[in-house]
């Protein structure tokens, strides 16, 4: 079966975002790690709280952009497994978000996560797409 157009713009946006995200984690983790030492010698806690978040968030990105290269290999050579990969990942962002617009971020920062990551969600779920992947 042919990839429709749609997939293959999915799957050279998620390398793209892979890629980008694999760098957005580790500065977060390099640039977290350094502000963390730096607060820590005058505020332990806050240092510690940092530390932390950054740590976190560092992972997170980390995790999710691995996913996302993986999906958009996948999608390239429409893999059964990444259209579960595709959707897991997606499902995974959604609440990544939602935490984040809660916590340090807020909704209006998160609304085009928010809305890109559901329209994706909803593309994998259309049956022509999920009949491309092998999936029925």
């Amino acid at each position: 079966m042919e990839r429709p157009l749609g997939v293959t713009i999915l799957a050279v946006v998620a390398l793209i975002s892979g890629a980008l995200g694999v760098l957005k984690g580790l500065v977060a983790l390099g640039l977290g790690g350094v502000a963390a030492s730096w607060m820590a010698t005058t505020y332990p806690v806050a240092g510690a709280v940092v530390g932390v978040l950054a740590v976190t968030y560092g992972v997170v990105a980390l995790i999710l952009a691995c996913f996302s290269l993986g999906f958009g290999l996948g999608a390239w050579n429409l893999k059964s497994w990444a259209w579960t990969l595709g959707v897991g990942t997606e499902v995974a962002t959604l609440i990544w978000a939602c935490l984040i617009a809660i916590g340090p971020g807020t909704l209006r920062g998160q609304m085009w996560t928010i809305v890109l990551a559901g329209a994706i969600l909803y593309y994998l779920t259309r049956p022509d797409i999920k009949s491309a992947f092998g999936r029925v």
